[in-house]
């Protein structure tokens, strides 16, 4: 789509109406920026899938205009579809020494390498191509995260990526609101503004409140504390390092995304060194008392192989739970593992141990900013337009609302695909669409959401599968053996099973015997009798129709 270069347009890739896969395009003078490029998790049962990321289409047809990714933080939903865009395409990133650092390992998993990486943090100013770049330090639940102001031909806009504002944060700065009221008072075009928390009156909680409960607790418990939380969460860590250090605790790290994120928020400086001692291997769990111990762990989503669904289900190589531990959920339930969570949840109970979630404790706070932050930041930055993205719909809606109201900012509500066009002396509006689909990727294979092969594991997963075989002899058209039929997640009773498949093959044979010699002699058309004749006798015996996969061999 050849366009005028004197507009300036956002066009999302992602992260509009969805949690994950955030992905927006930005073009001014012609030039194309790419503002964050994360990934999201498919939905359970998942059929295979390991994570969807955005449709790079529109980006690599026009990459030779594409100056650079700008990177807000480091969450996978902001950074994780990275290497798979950068597999093919050379484009320098632009973020913090952690966000670098996190994305500098992800891509030598993926082999990629010869990267420019562009180091930036809080109130630096960049020109990027013909395009000048502000970033803004940002509360968050991982360190270092940026919003960042460009200026365009049109006016200034804002991305404020996921953030808050935490007046007593722990190991950084409160949010730069100097910064934010300065771009107020030059005049702001367009916020483009996280929605997630649109809907929850109030402030948000402090992590200092957070890590006074938890501190609290574990001097209430006699026994071990075991804390599951999320990886990226780093200056919860290093917070409740120094907790468990005045409680006299030592402390150790399960999981090795726990791990690997904390060394990296160390190496570049995101947190300070822990206490001389108070971190231990976990194979020197067994020489510690119970009372001294503090166990910090993934898990807080029940992923399968996290180490605290494995302890919890008596897999755990290391560790085993006893009736006198108490584990601490610090972590948000994400939509779609409620069923799982509250499963590993009974399984811990069963074994007498005490599960402690923000619902009984203040032991969890969103990283996200509730309706008085959002507030306070509509009333600092005064945009003319508020573009919310970050959310499902019924938040972007009210923080739309919201803008409204407290700035009588116009809203922009847009979906992913669309083409928001601004020009000076005009309106905003929406010009068109680029290609914004989700891609599955399973393994090294990639592949839109609702291809075939994604379709065909669907309907297996709900209908089972019947194989059917026969051998047939090519010159006469009679069969020689079967149809035999096997079935998988098809029939559960195995006596009833039988004899409907014996009646089955029956069925199939004599549809097949119904057919002309010369019809029987053509294998193809002998499968497709086969495949036919096997649905249509389970849709009449069961009203159900399983996937059948015929096998004819010849004579």
């Amino acid at each position: 789509m050849k366009l005028p270069d004197e507009a300036v347009r956002i066009m999302p890739l992602g992260g509009l109406d969805q949690f994950g896969m955030n992905a927006c395009l930005l073009e001014n003078r012609g030039e194309l920026y790419l503002i964050d490029c994360g990934l999201t998790f498919p939905p359970p049962p998942g059929y295979g899938i390991d994570i969807i990321i955005p449709d790079f289409t529109y980006l690599s047809e026009n990459i030779d205009r594409v100056r650079a990714i700008i990177v807000t933080h480091g969450h996978e939903d902001h950074i994780g579809a990275i290497p798979f865009l950068l597999e093919h395409h050379d484009i320098p990133i632009y973020g913090s020494a952690l966000a670098l650092a996190m994305i500098k390992r992800k891509l030598e998993e993926h082999d990629v390498a010869d990267v420019a990486y562009h180091e930036v943090q809080g109130r630096d100013q960049v020109h990027i191509g013909a395009t000048r770049f502000e970033f803004i330090h940002m509360n968050h639940s991982i360190p270092q995260t940026l919003a960042v102001a460009i200026q365009t031909t049109a006016g200034n806009i804002i991305f404020t990526a996921d953030w808050k504002i935490d007046l007593t944060p722990l190991g950084e700065e409160t949010t730069d609101l100097h910064t934010l009221a300065r771009l107020g008072e030059e005049g702001v075009l367009a916020l483009c503004g996280d929605s997630t928390n649109s809907n929850v009156e109030g402030f948000s909680v402090s992590e200092r409140v957070v890590n006074r409960e938890i501190t609290q607790i574990m001097n209430e418990r006699s026994g071990r504390v075991i804390i599951a939380m999320f990886s990226s969460n780093v200056h919860r860590v290093r917070a409740l390092l120094s907790a468990a250090n005045h409680c006299g605790r030592r402390v150790v790290l399960m999981g090795r995304s726990l791990e690997r994120n904390f060394d990296l928020a160390l190496e570049c400086g995101a947190i300070a060194p822990p206490p001389t001692g108070t971190l231990i291997d976990a194979s020197a769990i067994e020489r510690n008392e119970d009372h001294e111990l503090l166990i910090l762990t993934t898990g807080s989503q029940a992923e399968p192989r996290s180490s605290l669904a494995r302890l919890a289900y008596d897999d755990h190589n290391l560790l085993s739970l006893k009736s006198t531990d108490t584990v601490i959920l610090s972590a948000r339930v994400i939509p779609g593992n409620e069923t799982a969570i509250n499963t590993m949840i009974d399984a811990l109970c069963r074994k007498g141990v005490e599960v402690i979630t923000q619902r009984q404790r203040l032991v969890h706070t969103s990283g996200h900013a509730q309706r008085e932050e959002m507030k306070l930041l509509l009333a600092l930055t005064r945009p003319r337009y508020i573009v919310p993205i970050h959310g499902d719909f019924r938040m972007r809606v009210a923080h739309a609302a919201l803008a409204k109201e407290v700035v009588k900012a116009f809203p922009l509500v847009i979906n992913d695909g669309d083409i928001l066009e601004f020009k000076a002396e005009a309106p905003p509006q929406v010009v068109g669409r680029i290609p914004a689909g989700r891609v599955a990727v399973d393994g090294k294979l990639m592949g839109d959401e609702d291809d075939v092969q994604i379709r065909d594991r669907k309907k297996l997963a709900a209908t089972g599968v019947v194989v059917a075989f026969i051998v047939m002899n090519r010159f006469d058209g009679s069969i020689s053996n079967g149809p035999s039929l096997m079935q998988h997640g098809f029939l559960a009773d195995v006596e009833a099973s039988e004899e409907l498949m014996l009646e089955a093959e029956e069925f199939a044979r004599e549809h097949i015997l119904s057919l002309n010699e010369k019809v029987r002699t053509d294998l193809s058309e002998v499968a497709e009798a086969m495949r036919v004749a096997v649905r249509r006798y389970f849709k009449r015996k069961l009203e159900r129709k399983p996937v059948v996969i015929p096998i004819v061999h010849e004579l």
